[in-house]
């Protein structure tokens, strides 16, 4: 399994890009919380959630994007995920919450990958927090999704 959470995410998914480009064995899933997935900032839930993200601040967001990419395509798949070609690439489990600034890349994500064939479980909470399946010790709400992403696991490993 290939998992990661936000800039994580982002670097998971170009992972999986990657390997696959090259004619590499591929990761049996990913997991995926709340993916930054497009340093170019242009989904909607930039500007919707810029006040209701208890994490991000969408202007600095925009620029660390900018400066990451400066020199470079920022909607380059390996450096923008949304961007990518998404066929072939293994079962994906995402998470996010409505309020923060990442769940659009996560629905992006989610949409192409259904597109392309790939099975992928989009699971968006409401009113929770960026990364929050990772808070499972602190957040009630998260038990369900990390109840979620066990059957994943085990069902990935069969």
């Amino acid at each position: 399994l290939l998992a990661g959470d936000s800039a994580g995410g982002n670097l998971a998914l170009a992972v999986a890009h990657r390997l696959r480009r090259e004619a590499r064995p591929l990761p049996g899933g990913m997991i995926l919380f709340s993916p930054w997935a497009d340093l170019a900032c242009e989904a909607k839930s930039y500007r919707k959630n810029r006040r209701s993200d208890a994490m991000f601040h969408a202007k600095s967001v925009r620029e660390t994007g900018a400066f990451l990419t400066r020199g470079a395509d920022p909607k380059h798949p390996e450096a923008s995920p949304v961007h990518a070609d998404l066929a072939g690439f293994p079962p994906m489990l995402l998470f996010a919450g409505t309020r923060e600034l990442f769940v659009d890349d996560a629905r992006t994500i989610a949409r192409h990958a259904t597109a392309s064939g790939v099975r992928a479980d989009l699971h968006v909470y409401r009113h929770m927090p960026h990364v929050f399946p990772l808070l499972v010790g602190v957040l009630p709400r998260a038990k369900p999704a990390y109840e979620t992403i066990t059957r994943f696991v085990q069902e990935t490993q069969r």
